[in-house]
């Protein structure tokens, strides 16, 4: 056999890989853009990765960079969302607290003065508390992630954040199973 090339230098994958711990992160916001939701209401969607912490730094740009290997269309992983105002048009409590903490962690910066222009928050230090979340996966078992839940300043984060409660499917894919075995008016036609 021959070796490929860069054998030597190639870094061994065993199956593992870093995740990220629940808590509070001191963040860098590599962009941020305004995007409509689902519900056609503007929201502002950021791109971050974690930085300052040996054992997280880095860690979306990886999980970026690999997925990016093997599926070319791959998205970056590291996303927080947030809605800029409600349905009336008023700024959202969770808008305001983000740009209060990308504030109160870069000195000097302000967002009005920027023109409240998204893009002047690129390479910006912001502090993010992460919580876990279900999901269910596409096998149908309840999985679990951890999600940015809310920002804070970065001089919170380094103080210490209480970790938020993870987030729980509100319906069970076991229990949706059961009910629709339990109800036999759903008879296949066949």
């Amino acid at each position: 056999m021959k070796l490929p090339n860069n054998y030597r230098n190639a870094v061994p994958y065993s199956g593992e890989m870093r995740r990220l711990t629940p808590g509070g992160h001191q963040c860098v916001i590599q962009n941020a853009s305004v995007e409509k939701s689902r519900n056609g209401r503007d929201m502002l969607v950021v791109r971050f990765d974690i930085a300052g912490e040996p054992e997280f730094d880095g860690i979306y740009m990886e999980q970026y960079n690999r997925a990016k290997k093997y599926n070319g269309d791959a998205r970056w992983p590291g996303v927080y969302r947030v809605m800029i105002a409600d349905e009336n048009g008023d700024c959202t409590g969770f808008f305001k607290g983000f740009i209060k903490a990308v504030e109160e962690s870069n000195s000097g910066y302000n967002f009005e003065a920027a023109k409240a222009d998204e893009r002047t928050l690129s390479s910006k230090w912001v502090g993010l508390v992460f919580r876990e979340e279900e999901y269910e996966g596409n096998d149908g078992k309840v999985r679990t992630s951890v999600k940015p839940a809310w920002a804070v300043s970065c001089d919170r984060i380094v103080e210490g954040v209480e970790v938020p409660a993870k987030k729980e499917l509100t319906k069970r894919p076991s229990a949706m199973f059961e009910a629709a075995e339990e109800d036999d008016s759903d008879q296949l036609p066949f």
